[in-house]
């Protein structure tokens, strides 16, 4: 049987300094240990799906995390 699903998104403004949401989208990853001690979706947070089938432009900040983690080229 086939079944649809929705992604969570995390939507920052282009407003937004890099260094903030660099900061956020670090913290985010690197705490997903504890987020997924916390709530049973926090065991689906990966970076792999993270950049996966998105369809609008990532922040420069998240861009830098991501390429930092070797998610994004």
């Amino acid at each position: 049987m086939k079944t649809i699903a929705v992604n969570a998104v995390l939507i920052a403004s282009s407003d937004l300094k890099e260094d903030l949401v660099y900061k956020m989208t670090k913290a985010l990853f690197d705490n997903q240990a504890e987020l997924a001690a916390g709530h049973a979706k926090g065991k689906e947070l990966s970076l792999k799906v993270a950049v996966a089938g998105v369809s609008i432009p990532f922040h420069p900040g998240a861009v830098k995390y991501f390429k930092e983690k070797g998610a994004l080229k």
